[in-house]
C-alpha cells in the first residue's frame, strides 16, 4: 500500500491486513510522522489498549474499519447483601 492511500484513515479504528494475511486493529499513533514522511516505506503504529504494534505500510494489502461495541456505558453492577446499608 502506498503512504496516500492510508492518509483518510489516520484519524479512525482500523484493521490492516497485512500479505501473510495477519490482522493488526488499533488508532495510528503516528499520524502526523506518515504525513511528513518524505519516503514510501514508513512504519504505521497502531495502538489498541495497552498494546502497540508496529507495521511497515508496504506489508499492507488492505484496511477495514471494523464494527466496535458501545463502550460508552459504564456497567452496573447490582449491589450483593453485604453492601447494602442497614
Amino acid at each position: 500500500m502506498k503512504k496516500d492511500e492510508l492518509i483518510p484513515y489516520l484519524n479512525k479504528f482500523i484493521t490492516v491486513i497485512l500479505k501473510n494475511t495477519s490482522e493488526h486493529t488499533g488508532y495510528v499513533s503516528n499520524a502526523k510522522e506518515i504525513i511528513e514522511a518524505e519516503e514510501e516505506d514508513v512504519v504505521l503504529k497502531l495502538i489498541n489498549g495497552m498494546f502497540t504494534e508496529e507495521v511497515p505500510i508496504s506489508e499492507i494489502e488492505s484496511i477495514e474499519l471494523p464494527e466496535r461495541e458501545n463502550t460508552v456505558s459504564i456497567p452496573t453492577i447490582e449491589l450483593t447483601d453485604g453492601y447494602k446499608n442497614n
